[in-house]
């Protein structure tokens, strides 16, 4: 009898890419989301796509979270 037979634990093999229900699957699927993800150039916070505000200082294209990090940052110039 293994140690994990004898505590009550099944072994489940799982394949690469595998879709997890649980809350650490969807913990992962976001976190891999965010890897993606643009981040407010002025706090550094995660944006959504829906939620992103698009801002050009010095020719360059800023992306902030809310009207207020883009006040903040023009601020900052």
């Amino acid at each position: 009898m293994s140690d994990q037979e004898q505590f009550g634990e099944k072994r489940v093999d799982r394949l690469y890419g595998e879709e997890d229900s649980t809350e650490d699957g969807g913990f992962m699927k976001g976190f891999m989301n965010e890897k993606d993800g643009s981040v407010c150039a002025e706090c550094d916070s995660a944006v959504d796509q829906e939620d992103m505000i698009l801002k050009e200082f010095e020719g360059e294209h800023q992306i902030f979270c809310s009207k207020s990090c883009v006040e903040d940052f023009s601020d900052s110039f």
